[in-house]
């Protein structure tokens, strides 16, 4: 019998294996490429989930805590840092007016920047529009001398008052830069819906954009401020005064918030706090039955005469887009920046007065701003004549004052 040969195990293992390997090749080299890309795509899914977790957090972080706490409030905030007072303090401090998001954040951001020692005691006027890093280099500065100053504007001021005004308060410097953005908006009509229809009909006549936008108030600025800064500040306060509840009561009397503002600035002419509403009634009255308001603010307005005495027969005859005299209808602006007071009796005027059927009122009294309202035209005229002897004594007793106080500066 035969000896058969026996392949060595090991020899035959690696035959089996150098034949399975050139057989197969495509197919594990396919597979191999497959679980590399898998693996890579794998990654790729992570990172991309990594990164959108990432993104969707330092989002909420950035809205939540250390964005501007209000990027429109340009407001002067008073804060005293006393000393050795601890950074959690004057981070807590700090969110409690309003100027921060987050008072933690805050400490952290000042932990993490290294500028926990470096904060200095002292007085500094802050303001919600300020980020972390803008309040931090003021307080490591240790500028805590920032000069505030503050300025009145009455109700009734139109914008050519205003602006000497604020030159005779040391405001400004010059009133031409104030004038010019009060006429055009320039920069200021996108940020605003209720003048941005008015920025919008340039053809009008009207003679300032801004006229009856610029709330009457006082007001705290840092010295040096520009036109546009004073500008912003009253718009903001007008925006915050004229709420979304006076808009839908002027929508429910059929008026744009910019007739509200025309007839405003009329009431806080005419009348005082006091009578406001029953001017008020007079007026819309008049609107109702089509009848001209014949207001003399308005005239005054156009002709820049000072008094009712100074206005002719002319300037009552003159074509103008303010001449409610000869126009029915409201002024094609406000004649001048109405306060709280005067826009809500545009809104609500006094219902008895218009049901009694009140066209007419006359200053019974200069001294106190008195008025009698009348019915019909000839009992409006016979007060007329009652009261000129008493308005005429009113001027002359005005002109004999600034007379006198003119005599007593030229000494």
């Amino acid at each position: 019998m035969a000896k058969r040969e026996r392949t060595p195990f090991f020899a035959q293992k690696g035959a089996e294996e150098r034949n399975y390997g050139v057989n197969d090749r495509p197919r594990l080299l396919t597979q191999g490429v497959w679980e590399v890309l898998r693996k890579i795509i794998m990654v790729v899914c992570a990172c991309m989930i990594l990164i959108s977790g990432g993104l969707f957090a330092w989002k909420y972080v950035d809205e939540h805590y250390l964005l501007p706490a209000d990027s429109q409030d340009h407001t002067p905030i008073r804060v005293t840092i006393k000393r050795g007072t601890s950074i959690s303090g004057i981070a807590s401090q700090l969110e409690e007016g309003g100027i921060i998001r987050s008072a933690t954040a805050f400490k952290l951001y000042l932990d993490l920047g290294g500028h926990a020692s470096k904060v200095k005691a002292g007085t500094y006027y802050l303001n919600k529009t300020m980020t972390m890093q803008e309040i931090t280099e003021k307080m490591v500065k240790g500028d805590g001398g920032t000069q505030v100053t503050s300025f009145l504007i009455p109700e009734g001021t139109n914008v050519e008052q205003m602006a000497a005004s604020l030159v005779e308060q040391g405001v400004l410097e010059s009133p031409d830069a104030f004038l010019e953005l009060c006429r055009t908006g320039k920069g200021l009509t996108a940020d605003y819906d209720f003048i941005k229809a008015v920025a919008n009909n340039p053809g009008d006549g009207r003679k300032y954009v801004l006229e009856g936008y610029l709330f009457p108030a006082r007001y705290e600025i840092y010295v040096g401020s520009s036109e546009e800064t004073i500008i912003r500040k009253m718009l903001n306060k007008f925006a915050n005064v004229m709420n979304e509840d006076f808009v839908k009561r002027a929508g429910e009397l059929d008026l744009s918030v910019d007739q509200v503002v025309a007839l405003a600035s009329l009431i806080e002419k005419e009348g005082k706090t006091s009578n406001f509403s029953k001017v008020s009634a007079v007026f819309h009255l008049r609107l109702k039955k089509g009848i001209t308001l014949a207001s003399d603010p308005s005239i005054l307005y156009f002709t820049g005469k000072k008094t009712t005495s100074e206005i002719t027969a002319d300037d009552l005859a003159t074509d103008s887009p303010y001449n409610i005299y000869k126009n029915k209808g409201l002024p094609v602006s406000a004649v001048s920046n109405p306060g709280l007071n005067a826009l809500k009796a545009a809104l609500y005027p006094d219902e008895k007065t218009m049901d009694a059927g009140y066209l007419y009122f006359i200053l019974k009294d200069p001294e106190t701003g008195e008025l009698e309202f009348n019915k019909t035209l000839a009992e409006h005229n016979a007060a007329r004549e009652k009261y000129a002897p008493l308005w005429q004594a009113y001027e002359e007793k005005l002109a004999a004052q600034k007379a006198a106080q003119e005599q007593q500066d030229g000494q």
